[in-house]
């Protein structure tokens, strides 16, 4: 996620580092009025994994964060475990560590469909930000044409 996005729907989070889940796949799978775009999903999917950032949250944050996403309406928490590659707060050791955490995942699900150019560009953009793997920059920027 986007550091600018995240501070200011949840002001007092706290990133921890890079954190890969594995076993599912990044997907669009519904389509949102607010963003006017088909938005990010994780689906379930052997071999597969979705990068993204782990952070510690308050309470407040978690709170903020449900009433943004539209949980439990549009999207549902789903707890998962996730490894941690690397440490912010510390200096990175090269030890991938399990963390349980809970992400978003759509509710009702719909035939994926291509998100907006300007909705994939956050996507894009955060992972260049935090320095995911080419290759998965890849997966995010052959959505606009894949669908």
């Amino acid at each position: 996620m986007n550091k600018a996005q995240m501070l200011k729907r949840c002001p007092s989070s706290k990133p921890i580092g890079v954190a890969v889940l594995k076993n599912y796949a990044l997907a669009f799978t519904a389509y949102s009025n607010k963003r006017e775009s088909a938005v990010a999903d994780v689906v379930e999917k052997l071999e597969s994994e979705v990068w993204g950032i782990l952070y510690t949250l308050s309470e407040t944050d978690v709170n903020s964060l449900d009433n943004f996403e539209g949980a439990p309406n549009f999207y549902k928490k789903i707890n998962v475990s996730v490894l941690l590659q690397s440490n912010w707060n510390d200096e990175w050791m090269g030890t991938v560590k399990s963390f349980e955490a809970f992400t978003y995942a759509v509710v009702n699900k719909t035939k994926q469909t291509a998100p907006t150019n300007a909705y994939l560009k956050i996507l894009i953009d955060a992972a260049i930000q935090h320095h995911f793997p080419e290759w998965y920059q890849q997966i995010i920027n052959n959505f606009s044409r894949n669908i």
